[in-house]
C-alpha cells in the first residue's frame, strides 16, 4: 500500500509541474514522467484486491467499482476542467497553469489516505479478528501461497523479480488474452475518445455551428450531459456485469456480450451519423457499452498468474500494458480513416467495429483454452 500512496503522490507532484510547461520539450518530458507515474497505479489496486478475495469472479467484481469510477471521471473531468479555464488568471497565472496545479493537488491529498488503508485482511482494521484469521485462511487455500502485504511483508529480492518476469515473459496464455484485449479495447477506445466530438458534430445539426463555434453556456452544458450518458450507463454496466459474472462463477459470455454490444455500436454509427442524431447517439451508448466487461476481463490475469504478489503485480501490468495499447491503436485508425474520408467516421468506425467482434468471438471460442477452469 505504500508504493500505491507513493506512485498516487508522485503522479500528483508531475501533474502539476505541467504548469511550469514553457515549450514543446518539456510537455514531453513531463507527459513521459506521468505515464512512468501512473504505470504501477492499477496493477497495484488490483494486487491488493487480490489479497482480499478467494475467487478470481470476486476480483473481477471489486475491480468494477475501481473502472466504473474512471469513466465517471472521464465525464466529471471535461465540465471541471472547463469551470477553471473559465476562472481566468489568479495570482499572475494562467488559468490552465492553475488547471493543472488544481488536479495535481488532489492525488497529492488522496495518497495520504491511501497510506492509512490495509493491503491485506491481517492488516485490515475493519474486520474482527477472527474475520481476519478466515479470510486470510480461505484465500491462502485458493491461492495455494500465502496472503502476503502484512505489516512484516519484506520487499521482494532481486531473484524474485527476476523468477517472476521470466514467468511472465513465458506466460502464453497471459500474452493471448492480453492481445485480444489489445484488439477488443481498441474499439472501446475509439469510442471514448471521439464522442465528445461525434454529440458537438450532432449538436450541430440541432443547434447550429455558429452556436457550437461559440461554446456558448448552453451548448457546452448540452454536450457534457450527454457525453455523461454512454460512460454512465458503461460504468453501471460494469458494475453490475461484473456482479453477476461473480454470483453466477462463470465468466465467458459476460466478457462476450458487451463485446457484442460494443461492435455492433460501431457497425452502424458512421451511418447514422449522416441521417439520425438520435439512432447515432444510441449507437454511441452500444460502443461505450464495451466497457461494462472490463471489470470480468480484469480478473482473468488473476487466474494466469502465480500466486506470490510479486507474479500477480507483475502479471496484471504486463497485461495492462497490451490492453491499453488499444487507446492508441483504436483512437488512431478512426482518426486517420475519418480524416482521410473527409470527417466520414463509417470506414473508421466498421474496422474498429471488426476488431472488437473479432476479439470477441475469438474470446468465445477459445476461452476455456486460454483460461482453464475459467
Amino acid at each position: 500500500m505504500r508504493t500505491l500512496a507513493c506512485a498516487c503522490f508522485l503522479w500528483g507532484v508531475v501533474a502539476a509541474s505541467f504548469a511550469a510547461v514553457n515549450s514543446v520539450g518539456s510537455f514531453y518530458a513531463c507527459r513521459l514522467a506521468l505515464g512512468l507515474a501512473e504505470a504501477p497505479t492499477f496493477p497495484l489496486i488490483i494486487t491488493i484486491l487480490r489479497s482480499f478475495h478467494a475467487s478470481d469472479g470476486a476480483v473481477g467484481a471489486s475491480y468494477a467499482y475501481v473502472h466504473a469510477s474512471t469513466l465517471i471521471a472521464s465525464v466529471v473531468g471535461g465540465p471541471l476542467a472547463a469551470a477553471i479555464l473559465s476562472m481566468g488568471d489568479r495570482a499572475g497565472l494562467e488559468s490552465w497553469r492553475w488547471l493543472f496545479i488544481i488536479e495535481g493537488i488532489f492525488p497529492m491529498l488522496l495518497s495520504l489516505w491511501i497510506f492509512t488503508l490495509p493491503c491485506s485482511p491481517a492488516t485490515a482494521k475493519f474486520l474482527t479478528p477472527q474475520q481476519r484469521t478466515e479470510l486470510t485462511q480461505r484465500v491462502i487455500d485458493a491461492r495455494g501461497g500465502t496472503c502476503g502485504g502484512g505489516a512484516t511483508a519484506k520487499p521482494p529480492k532481486f531473484a524474485e523479480i527476476r523468477d517472476a518476469a521470466w514467468a511472465m515473459l513465458l506466460n502464453w496464455r497471459l500474452w493471448g488474452v492480453g492481445l485480444l484485449e489489445l484488439i477488443g479495447s481498441s474499439g472501446r477506445f475509439g469510442v471514448q475518445f471521439f464522442t465528445p466530438l461525434i454529440i458537438e458534430r450532432l449538436l450541430e445539426e440541432r443547434l447550429g455551428k455558429s452556436i457550437t463555434e461559440k461554446k456558448t453556456a448552453g451548448a457546452v452544458a448540452a454536450s457534457a450531459a450527454l457525453s455523461a450518458i454512454p460512460f454512465g450507463l458503461a460504468a453501471v454496466g460494469a458494475v453490475v456485469n461484473a456482479a453477476v459474472a461473480n454470483r453466477l462463477h462463470h465468466r465467458k459470455w459476460f466478457i462476450v456480450w458487451p463485446g457484442v454490444v460494443c461492435a455492433l455500436g460501431l457497425g452502424v454509427l458512421g451511418p447514422l451519423i449522416e441521417r439520425s442524431g438520435t439512432g447515432a447517439f444510441l449507437a454511441l451508448v452500444a460502443g461505450a457499452m464495451g466497457f461494462a466487461g472490463y471489470g470480468v476481463v480484469m480478473s482473468l490475469p488473476s487466474t494466469l498468474v502465480g500466486s506470490s504478489r510479486t507474479e500477480s503485480a507483475l502479471g496484471y501490468a504486463h497485461f495492462t500494458m497490451l490492453a491499453m495499447l488499444g487507446g492508441f491503436v483504436g483512437p488512431t485508425i478512426l482518426g486517420a480513416l475519418t480524416q482521410g474520408s473527409g470527417g466520414n467516421y463509417s470506414l473508421g468506425a466498421w474496422v474498429l467495429g471488426a476488431m472488437a467482434l473479432s476479439s470477441t468471438l475469438l474470446y468465445a471460442v477459445f476461452f476455456g483454452w486460454l483460461v482453464p477452469g475459467g
